[in-house]
């Protein structure tokens, strides 16, 4: 089981993010995404029984996911940390899940047509099975926001949302045109 570098890398993912909350006592933060985790694994065995569940690695693929969608309990005013990795951590999750929806939704905009039915299984595959892609491009993310500042001596935690955002959805494209070439 460990000898699968995607878990592997889903564990470092998981172990900065405990560590950093932990250190900067971001215990909302850390607390909502285990909750988020649990409740969507609850619900997912629902849907899909014995394939997903809180016991299953299937629901451990996606933790960009449960971070991201708890992160506003950590950007309460007086809640926020000195972290620049929990900060950059934060808003890559949001510009990539919105580079994501926005993709998405185009392809749904089509969906009966054309190569949309692959386009739109190519993302998900993307969304929910690599998750070392897509972990990649948040860190390479947040790394160009890292070395942005501190090359352009911009403020503290000033990021380029809209770069950010047509970057994330140049990859994501790049990447679903490579998978239906038969790159991936």
């Amino acid at each position: 089981m460990w000898g699968n570098i995607t878990l592997w890398a889903l564990a470092a993912y998981i172990s900065i993010f405990v560590l950093q909350c932990l250190r900067y006592r971001q215990w909302l933060w850390l607390i909502g995404a285990v909750l988020c985790w649990w409740i969507m694994a609850d619900y997912s065995s629902l849907y899909l029984p014995g394939v997903l569940g809180s016991s299953h690695l299937a629901n451990l693929y996606i933790p960009s996911l449960y971070i991201t969608l708890s992160s506003p309990l950590a950007l309460r005013k007086h809640n926020q940390s000195n972290s620049v990795y929990l900060s950059y951590l934060a808003s890559s999750g949001w510009v990539m899940l919105a580079a994501f929806s926005v993709l998405l939704g185009l392809i749904l905009m089509r969906y009966p047509n054309g190569i949309s039915l692959y386009s739109l299984l190519s993302l998900l595959g993307l969304f929910f099975g690599q998750p070392i892609f897509y972990l990649g491009c948040q860190w390479l993310l947040m790394l160009l926001w890292y070395l942005n500042r501190d090359h352009i001596g911009a403020e503290k935690y000033k990021v380029s949302y809209e770069i950010g955002f047509l970057l994330m959805v140049l990859w994501f494209f790049g990447y679903v045109l490579c998978d239906l070439s038969g790159y991936v």
